[in-house]
């Protein structure tokens, strides 16, 4: 797939590119949680993934900053009051960490293909789920070719260790002509498999913080 024009920085600039992305932080956004701006990565231009948005002036800081729609791939509910409140408006597509349903990827496409304005995509934390979404996104819309989609989840911290979403990636194809298209919700609710997959989401992100911090910290055992 060949790369727009709004795919612009060479895989040596990506770096500085995310901090482009951070430096959105400014006086005026003081009250904006610093780490979570800290995980947003750009896959091109009104493109970004990251965490979940922590509260309500992270709805007025996306809404100032031109966001229109945010694409939560978290199991959570998003908090659609919030966004409302700011004329933001919320797709929900629940993904696992095993890899990227059709349902989700279809529905991804119809989301880059509906918005004429930037579109933010999370999941909880920003690292694993949500980039990957990001990168499906941004080549649904030719805003990045699949080597820089992957490149971008690199620097967005995806973990090796989730293959599935890093297959997802690789073997990503537009939908043909024709396909149907899902019904895109605000929320998903009501469903224990949703549920379910909340509560492991919470367990798998706190392994991968404990491995995270294992391998920095130089672990020991209590036996050593």
């Amino acid at each position: 797939m060949a790369c727009a024009s709004s795919c612009v920085h060479q895989t040596a600039n990506l770096e500085h590119e995310r901090h482009v992305v951070k430096g959105l932080e400014t006086p005026l956004n003081r009250k904006i949680s610093k780490e979570w701006l800290s995980q947003w990565v750009s896959f091109g231009e009104g493109l970004t993934s990251g965490g979940t948005p922590p509260g309500e002036p992270s709805f007025a800081f996306l809404a100032r900053e031109g966001y229109r729609t945010i694409v939560s791939v978290d199991g959570a509910r998003p908090d659609l009051e919030s966004a409302h409140r700011h004329g933001l408006s919320y797709v929900h597509l629940p993904m696992s960490y095993d890899g990227v349903d059709p349902s989700v990827a279809l529905g991804l496409f119809r989301v880059m293909q509906q918005s004429d304005s930037p579109v933010f995509i999370h999941c909880h934390q920003g690292h694993h789920r949500g980039p990957t979404a990001a990168a499906i996104a941004s080549m649904a819309k030719g805003l990045c070719s699949q080597e820089e989609a992957l490149t971008r989840m690199e620097l967005a911290g995806t973990s090796p260790a989730y293959s599935g979403l890093w297959r997802s990636v690789r073997s990503y194809q537009l939908p043909e002509k024709g396909t149907p298209m899902p019904i895109l919700r605000e929320a998903v609710a009501g469903n224990l498999l949703i549920e379910a997959m909340v509560t492991l989401d919470r367990v798998c992100e706190w392994l991968d913080e404990r491995a995270s911090f294992s391998d920095g910290a130089g672990f020991q055992s209590h036996e050593a």
